[in-house]
């Protein structure tokens, strides 16, 4: 897809309103070592603090068959870098699946995993984290090997790692946190943990914190059509095993979607099914400090009727008062593209019926890897793809549903991957990969206050 030049740069405005004083020119980033480029997968992460600063980190790999990826972090302020660091693995080994949040007082967390470059889905993982004031990657919770991505939460200044571990025999698995912003911390069990290897998989945590300083976990117990659904949290006794399981229904379930309203008002999952008929959505709702039960459910009122079909699980956001849930489907209205829907549900008896956004693309294709966060902790903006055959990507867009202010980049079916976006205050920033002209992945970064974006790779 190809837009005139003025309809590039009337797209670069701001986003939001921004009060600074200059901008940088949209430009190259020097950045990217010329014998590495990016993953074609989501091996990209990004954090905002209070003041607009953007913290990344992402993975670069070398080419031919098993590499051995680095991580590269960098903090930058207004397009221009502030720091730069480069993490190596050992021979033999590769650093993937990167995350990164920034806590109040400054510092960034980091977490990843540590495989063996001809295993990278095996069981001979390990997590590791780091701070961007120690720039000291050590392993986490040692003597246990990581299964897939490991994942940070955090609210202030209180961070927590969440990831799933086993040992180098067990078919199971088991999900534990770790409090890594506390000196001296230890690690306990989110999941059931059971002494004799069960076999079965406790997967795709999805984690959210309270202004009380406490964790909660939603997950996936099972495999294919009969994945359960749990909940646990560390409410009342931060340092020890989380002691509230809560267990949903059973289904063919997406991965869940967690948040907590800013006055720890009420925790939502919202949970997707893919069914063979038409998918459908439930919203699960209860107070943060009483989560043994659940204190309400809503059905999200998607008729059987329209056949709903979605791209993958929602993206949910809440303010004070309310959850704002986002997700890509198609149904029997646009059969042949897949659009974002979106809607706001209450706690009370209210329906949530989802809306359909602007069709910005009204090709054959459909949106995909939705974000979405709150500018100021109220007005939605959203973040996505559009997506073509696996794994190519087209355009990226982050939007502001309030204001109307977006930015679009159109990539002609260049991009790869996902993509990330973060929020604090008025700031906005997202992240994400596609081909250079002289065919490596490169990762780009596009920000709020006159929304440029330049691409991280070095010419």
């Amino acid at each position: 897809m190809k837009r005139r030049l003025s309809w590039f740069l009337a797209l670069s405005v701001l986003l939001l309103t921004g009060c600074i004083d200059s901008y940088p020119k949209p430009a190259p980033r020097s950045l990217m070592d010329i014998n590495h480029s990016a993953t074609a997968d989501s091996q990209l992460a990004i954090a905002v603090d209070s003041g607009g600063a953007k913290y990344l980190l992402h993975a670069e790999c070398p080419s031919g068959s098993n590499p051995s990826c680095e991580l590269t972090y960098e903090m930058t302020h207004i397009g221009e870098v502030g720091v730069l660091w480069y993490f190596t693995p050992a021979s033999g080994y590769t650093f993937r699946n990167p995350d990164i949040v920034v806590t109040d007082s400054g510092p960034a967390y980091m977490i990843w995993q540590n495989c063996p470059a001809n295993n990278v889905n095996g069981r001979e993982c390990s997590t590791w984290y780091t701070t961007s004031d120690q720039m000291d990657p050590q392993v986490l919770d040692l003597g246990t090997h990581s299964l897939s991505a490991p994942i940070l939460a955090s609210r202030g200044d209180t961070v927590y790692a969440v990831h799933e571990v086993t040992n180098d025999y067990a078919t199971g698995s088991v999900l534990r946190f770790c409090r890594i912003s506390d000196a001296g911390f230890g690690c306990h069990f989110v999941s059931d943990h059971p002494v004799a290897d069960d076999g079965i998989r406790r997967t795709n945590p999805a984690a959210a914190v309270s202004t009380a300083g406490s964790l909660h976990v939603a997950w996936l117990q099972g495999s294919g059509n009969s994945k359960t659904g749990y909940l646990n949290d560390n409410y009342g006794a931060v340092d020890v095993d989380m002691a509230h399981e809560l267990q949903y229904e059973t289904g063919p379930f997406f991965p869940p979607a967690i948040s907590i309203e800013s006055d720890d008002g009420y925790l939502y999952i919202a949970m997707a099914a893919d069914e063979s008929s038409s998918d459908w959505m439930r919203l699960y709702y209860c107070a943060p400090s009483d989560c043994k039960n659940v204190g309400g459910l809503k059905t999200i009122d998607l008729p059987a009727a329209k056949s709903w079909y979605f791209y993958g699980g929602p993206a949910i956001a809440s303010t004070s008062d309310r959850v704002w849930i986002v997700f890509s489907a198609h149904n029997n209205d646009h059969i042949n593209q897949g659009d974002l829907y979106m809607t706001a549900c209450y706690p009370n008896g209210s329906t949530c019926t989802p809306s359909r956004l602007e069709p910005f693309y009204t090709g054959t294709d459909h949106a995909c890897h939705p974000r979405i966060g709150l500018v100021d902790g109220l007005v939605p903006v959203i973040g996505w793809h559009i997506c073509g055959f696996p794994t190519m990507a087209d355009d990226i867009y982050f939007y502001d549903l309030v204001n109307g202010k977006k930015i679009i980049h159109s990539t002609d079916w260049n991009g790869r991957g996902g993509l990330d976006m973060a929020v604090n205050g008025e700031y906005v920033a997202g992240i994400w990969n596609e081909i250079q002209s002289d065919g490596r992945l490169a990762t780009w970064l596009a920000f709020n206050a006159h929304m440029t974006y330049i691409p991280a790779v070095r010419k």
